[in-house]
């Protein structure tokens, strides 16, 4: 970005990151200026505190720095599709598995789309870190994991805030068990319970949520509107599910693994019976074609291959589709480990019938990705055709999503000794109403006023109070796998230097942002995996970040100090006091 001290606010600059021109000298040294961009604080509080603090810093130590506040599909354009961004402020989609960070930062996935390697990072020892990890169980994959993330704390392409834990509150008056899963996991649907004898009243379950998403895009392979894929979990199921610590069996009756060739294979075995929702029956088929679709949503018609967004991680994994039968499918992984290749399995399976006329060129406004996205990623699936415990029935655009009961999907069948038996019986209700509000606040007060069951979404901590408020409503917490983070577009000059990233994430109190931002409500992040058995011991929170310690004391920034650490690490400034670009 090129332009004039008065062309760029500290609450208002636009763009990408580029010189500023002494414009009161007329052409003297360049003032380095750099875009926070991030969403506003009524839809997420604490990433705007987050990028508020970081541009009043820089601005502190001489970096002409501003925000840009964005809706949350517009800033996952900006950063997930166009790469059209200096620094941003966001959640990261984290998973059970470590394996979530190969996507995340290896160079393979650079200039795709989606969460896959948004930064534009390349680091040949981070690249073989990732692939060890891959290949390894037990110790030796717990030993590769820390080094990888030993490379990734040094490195800092991404710097790890913290990770909220996930709060929600709901009512026990008709349906119990909302302290399973957090309401933004699908199983927790299916955990609920009713309290006492089943009545009309009982089988209609109510929720609200500030996400207006869904009422308007169903699409399970668009990352510009899926996050955690709640509704979307509940509409489209996966051959495993991951719960109680492992990846069990889902649409898949049984697999095995086999590791012990070249090539690592799992053969899948299918339930009998399945149907989509239009009544088609599932089969081995359609599950082959997902990761084939998955990989290249033009199925081999386009000049270059166009990979889905999302999900991308796991189906990349996939070499190689073999039906057996109707009911079985062998996949090839090449050199994943086991618990690698079972997160594959986690895969949402798509309908053949439905998406394989999707393949065509789309035309999308504002989207700036190369090769040009295909209907399959742009489109809204608006009424989706899905295989899970709930079926589309209707929705009003930024109003409503209602869902009913899918009585051909397997957990609704009796049956015995079955692997998912913990979800014995299916869902308790026969339609489930999502409400759309406008903030956090008001989505407590439906619960309140029982208008609606529970908060399908987690509220902010400053929300908490609210619920504290009235005596019926229950407080539910548990901490989130997703992480808040400042993300850096290393294309670009300086933030391509590793140093110069450390040095931005050290002006952050993440103490302080715990604390004040969340409330207590969270762990300090240092690695994407903090606050699981993966961190190594010297990668732990010890009252400061091992790696990044911030340079002041009590959230005050040592200005003088910071100064001088940029300066030792070869970044200069002007007689202004003005850090200068280069």
């Amino acid at each position: 970005m090129l332009g004039t001290a008065a062309g760029v606010g500290a609450t208002a600059a636009s763009g990408c990151l580029g010189l500023l021109t002494d414009f009161l000298g007329g052409g003297g040294p360049a003032q380095l200026s750099v875009t926070i961009k991030t969403v506003p604080a009524d839809t997420d509080p604490v990433m705007t505190q987050i990028a508020r603090q970081l541009v009043n810093r820089l601005n502190a130590i001489g970096v002409n720095a501003g925000f840009e506040l964005l809706s949350r599909a517009q800033l996952r354009q900006d950063v997930l599709m166009n790469n059209d961004y200096d620094i941003y402020v966001g959640e990261f989609p984290a998973h059970g598995d470590p394996d979530f960070m190969r996507p995340m930062l290896h160079s393979v996935f650079a200039g795709e789309s989606g969460w896959q390697n948004p930064f534009e990072y390349s680091d040949l020892t981070v690249d073989e870190h990732l692939t060890a990890q891959r290949e390894q169980s037990g110790s030796d994959r717990k030993l590769a994991v820390g080094d990888l993330q030993r490379a990734v704390a040094r490195e800092q392409p991404i710097g790890v805030i913290a990770h909220p834990e996930e709060i929600w509150t709901a009512r026990d008056d008709r349906f119990t068990g909302w302290d399973e899963f957090p309401l933004v996991n699908p199983l927790s649907y299916l955990s609920l319970q009713t309290r006492g004898q089943t009545t009309d009243r009982r089988e209609r379950l109510r929720v609200t949520t500030t996400n207006g998403t869904p009422t308007g895009n169903l699409n399970p392979l668009s990352a510009m509107h899926r996050y955690r894929g709640t509704f979307t979990g509940l509409l489209y199921d996966s051959l495993g599910e991951y719960y109680d610590g492992t990846v069990n069996p889902w649409l898949a009756r049984s697999w095995e693994i086999d590791t012990s060739g070249e090539t690592t294979t799992a053969t899948v075995t299918l339930r009998s019976s399945l149907r989509w929702h239009d009544g088609q029956p599932l089969t081995a088929s359609d599950v082959a074609f997902t990761y084939r679709f998955l990989n290249d949503t033009t199925l081999g018609n386009g000049e270059t291959a166009v990979p889905a967004p999302r999900l991308r991680g796991r189906a990349s994994i996939v070499e190689e589709t073999t039906v057996r039968d109707a009911r079985t499918v062998e996949l090839q992984l090449g050199s994943a480990a086991r618990p690698v290749a079972e997160r594959v399995l986690t895969t949402p399976i798509l309908p053949a019938h439905i998406w394989e006329s999707t393949t065509a060129q789309a035309s999308a406004a504002g989207l700036d990705m190369t090769p040009y996205p295909t209907e399959a990623i742009v489109a809204d699936n608006s009424t989706p055709v899905g295989n899970g415990v709930l079926q589309f029935e209707g929705s009003t655009d930024g109003e409503s999503l209602v869902l009913t009961r899918f009585d051909e999907h397997f957990m609704h069948r009796n049956r015995s000794s079955d692997p998912a038996e913990r979800f014995d019986g299916g869902i308790p209700f026969n339609r489930l109403s999502v409400r759309i509000v406008p903030s956090d606040a008001a989505a407590v007060e439906l619960v309140a006023a029982d208008e609606v069951d529970a908060t399908a979404m987690s509220i902010a901590p400053n929300s908490v109070s609210r619920v504290g408020n009235h005596d019926e409503l229950n407080l539910f917490t548990e901490k989130s796998r997703t992480f808040y983070h400042v993300g850096f577009n290393t294309r670009q000059v300086p933030l391509g230097n590793g140093h110069f990233r450390r040095l931005i994430m050290r002006l952050l109190d993440k103490g302080q942002i715990v604390e004040e931002a969340l409330d207590g409500y969270g762990t300090h992040g240092v690695t994407p995996l903090s606050g699981t058995d993966w961190v190594p011991a010297d990668l732990t929170w010890d009252g400061e970040d091992p790696q990044v310690p911030f340079i002041g004391e009590d959230g005050e920034l040592d200005e003088q100090r910071a100064k001088e650490l940029f300066r030792e690490a070869g970044f200069g400034y002007d007689d202004n006091g003005r850090m200068i670009a280069r």
